[in-house]
């Protein structure tokens, strides 16, 4: 069956919206049952407020049962006569249907895949602290782990076929980290440029400039412990959005292009890459400087009030520009100092 960006099926529920052009032009070759896999891990987001495909189809599905939702994918691949039920298509070989959750008390005794935070009655993928990820696909950040886990030849068996993901928190490492759960191997193909944001995010390393740039445009900010709301979820929305769960429904079906086109979201990133580019700059030029305690592996970093602006710090809103301490700071701990009014500020 030859698919058209017309497609479309009188079902009770009405998603007859067609499916993206490109989508279907550039996967033309595909059979059946593989433009199903490719479509339904373009990844399902699972809410108490809407259920949406995080792919590419020109209209989201809103507030439909995840069941209605694959229904009407088969029923766009197959055509009329073509109809799957979904108990069938999850016994197809090679074909994941996996969805999302925020943690809750609802999800708590259902078994479930927990990504980046750990929860109880779960498989961890997660580098948190008492984590138990198998040794196998172990490593820094949780995005990395979930990217080995994609890649591993025994993924049913890491995984023991459950389907539902969850994570207990919204940071640029949680958020990539479900995301390529949910797509699966076609992640892997930006493995790079999903670890180098997943590593910006976490521990404010420059691992890429658009690693940088693509965790402001998803957290907010270089600090990991800046809880300000994510700058895409607020333009989405329209207004800032600090429900973490409802930042999953807005951010997710965006992971894709802000990875892979971060430059189109500068207007996001601007103002912080300057401030981080700001403080590079400062301890290029030895305004800014890290000296080291080895004994106590301890980083003393002073940093020139002027990367701060013209008026020096203000404690009420800067901190610390951690991506530009990580990239000359050694030690485990820091102690960040800045001058203010004749003696010395600490900037969180």
């Amino acid at each position: 069956m030859n698919l058209t960006s017309t497609t479309t099926w009188d079902g009770s529920n009405d998603l007859s919206r067609g499916v993206d052009e490109q989508l279907i032009s550039t996967n033309g070759h595909l059979r059946p049952l593989e433009k199903i896999e490719l479509l339904v891990n373009r990844c399902l987001v699972i809410s108490e407020k809407q259920t949406q495909t995080c792919g590419r189809m020109t209209t989201p599905f809103l507030n439909l049962r995840t069941e209605a939702v694959l229904s009407s994918i088969f029923r766009l691949v197959l055509g009329e006569h073509g109809e799957i039920a979904v108990d069938d298509v999850r016994l197809v070989k090679g074909l994941s249907i996996m969805r999302f959750e925020f943690y809750s008390d609802a999800i708590a005794n259902l078994p479930k895949l927990s990504v980046d935070g750990t929860v109880d009655n779960a498989i961890h993928f997660s580098h948190w602290n008492g984590n138990k990820t198998p040794e196998s696909v172990k490593a820094d950040t949780s995005t990395e782990i979930v990217l080995n886990v994609v890649a591993a030849p025994n993924r049913q068996e890491l995984t023991r076929g459950i389907d539902l993901v969850t994570n207990n928190h919204f940071d640029t490492d949680g958020i990539l980290s479900v995301w390529t759960m949910l797509t699966g191997e076609r992640a892997l193909s930006l493995r790079s440029k999903l670890i180098a944001a997943a590593e910006a995010g976490d521990f404010s390393e420059l691992s890429s400039v658009d690693g940088v740039r693509a965790s402001i445009v998803i957290q907010g900010s270089d600090s990991p412990i800046d809880k300000s709301g994510s700058p895409l979820a607020a333009r989405l929305a329209g207004a800032p959005v600090l429900d973490e769960a409802e930042s999953y429904v807005l951010v997710l079906p965006h992971v894709e292009d802000v990875i892979s086109n971060t430059g189109k979201y500068e207007e996001l990133w601007r103002n912080q890459w300057q401030r981080i580019e700001n403080a590079l700059d400062s301890f290029a030029k030895g305004g800014s400087r890290v000296e080291e305690f080895t004994d106590v592996d301890l980083s003393l970093v002073t940093l020139a009030p002027e990367i701060f602006g013209p008026s020096g710090f203000d404690p009420a809103q800067d901190a610390a520009p951690f991506t530009a301490i990580s990239r000359h700071a050694k030690g485990t701990l820091f102690l960040i100092a800045t001058p203010l009014n004749g003696g010395w500020a600490y900037p969180d």
